[in-house]
């Protein structure tokens, strides 16, 4: 069974009322450039949490244009595409290495 429904994890920003899908990217966009050069371990980290919440807000603001119903269905899709591609299949996994 698919498990599209998109979870959550941040509270709705402001951002997801306010932006426009694009300005919202060129913020993904920021977020990620703010991880790659981040000088620590913890700095990364936290930026690639601030990432996570921007994505979620870009999906906020999607839902908010074309209706859960239109990310629910992108989400299922892309989990379609993945497990067709072995993404979930654990039975070759090794403890080091591979791709998420």
């Amino acid at each position: 069974m698919i498990n599209n429904i998109p979870k959550y994890n941040w509270p709705e920003a402001k951002f997801a009322r306010l932006n426009l899908p694009a300005t919202q990217l060129e913020h993904i966009i920021s977020e990620f450039e703010e991880a790659r050069t981040a000088e620590t371990d913890e700095e990364r980290e936290m930026e690639l949490a601030d990432l996570h919440h921007s994505l979620e807000t870009y999906w906020r603001i999607k839902a908010g244009i074309h209706g859960q119903e239109y990310v629910t269905s992108l989400f299922g899709q892309v989990e379609e595409k993945n497990r067709v591609r072995g993404y979930y299949d654990h039975a070759d996994c090794q403890q080091e290495g591979g791709q998420p």
